[in-house]
């Protein structure tokens, strides 16, 4: 997916492609194309890129966030919806209840908070995930992508 965020003076814009399905160069001329057809007079001023986090064992979410003297939130934890790669609610959230552990002096008490908050979703998110990569390799894409799709329809409906 494409996103765009006006600023006063400038847009971001970025591309979000799965890991292995198209090479930088393949992403960067589909991010040029939209933007040619969408906004013919765009200028790059800088760019930029990155990997997002996305674990796909499910076991990944088992693994602690926190320490002494430490903790992850956001995508530096993994906590990314891995269907989607939205990442901003989990960012958000993980920042409150972080916050709310250093407030409590008590930063251990941060893997519990996320874990009751949204841990298992995360973890049933990367067991689909893991399950979609299997049919794939067994199946092909086509397969994973129908899948993928079934699913997001569903939680469309399950939503309204």
């Amino acid at each position: 997916y494409v996103w765009l965020i006006p600023h006063k003076t400038h847009v971001n814009a970025g591309i979000v492609v799965r890991k292995g399905e198209k090479t930088g160069t393949e992403i960067r001329a589909l991010l040029d194309t939209f933007l040619q057809q969408h906004y013919p007079k765009y200028q790059i001023l800088h760019t930029y890129s990155a990997l997002l986090p996305a674990p796909v064992s499910p076991g990944f979410f088992n693994i602690p966030a926190c320490g002494d003297n430490w903790l992850l939130t956001g995508d530096a934890a993994g906590h990314v919806d891995l269907v989607t790669s939205e990442g901003i609610y989990y960012a958000l959230e993980s920042g409150r209840l972080a916050a709310e552990a250093i407030l409590a002096g008590d930063l251990p008490s941060y893997d519990d908070r996320w874990q009751a908050a949204y841990g298992e979703q995360l973890r049933q998110k990367a067991a689909f995930m893991q399950s979609l990569e299997n049919l794939s390799t067994g199946f092909g894409p086509e397969m994973a992508g129908a899948m993928l799709y079934k699913y997001m329809v569903d939680s469309l409906r399950s939503d309204s």
